[in-house]
């Protein structure tokens, strides 16, 4: 891999424990349209992400620290680190794919 090709990748690289930018798309990224499936999401309302059904929301949140710590567990136990601990659930967005992602799937089920 030349050095251009590296400073590209690391250029649209950004990391899961920083803020995505809003105005993020796939080809900003550098994601190829036929790979792009999370072009459009949808806020989880209020409501949803904290009234009746909420515990959902939290599981997942919990099972998604939890791999997390997973990976992490030589660290932790090297005591390089310390495992991680989820407080509560802020925000979630359902992932709603693009038509062209859409009609590939439609294909591969046929």
């Amino acid at each position: 891999m030349t050095a251009a090709a590296r400073h590209r990748t690391t250029e649209n690289a950004t990391s899961l424990l920083e803020t995505i930018p809003v105005g993020r798309t796939c080809q900003t990224a550098g994601v190829a349209v036929h790979w792009c499936v999370c072009t459009y999401t949808q806020s989880v309302p209020s409501a949803e992400l904290h009234g009746v059904g909420s515990g959902d929301w939290q599981l997942t949140a919990e099972w998604v620290v939890a791999r997390i710590n997973d990976l992490l567990h030589p660290a932790i136990t090297a005591e390089m680190c310390r495992a991680l601990a989820l407080k509560h659930v802020v925000n979630a967005q359902y992932v709603i794919p693009t038509n062209i992602v859409r009609q590939m799937l439609c294909l591969r089920l046929s």
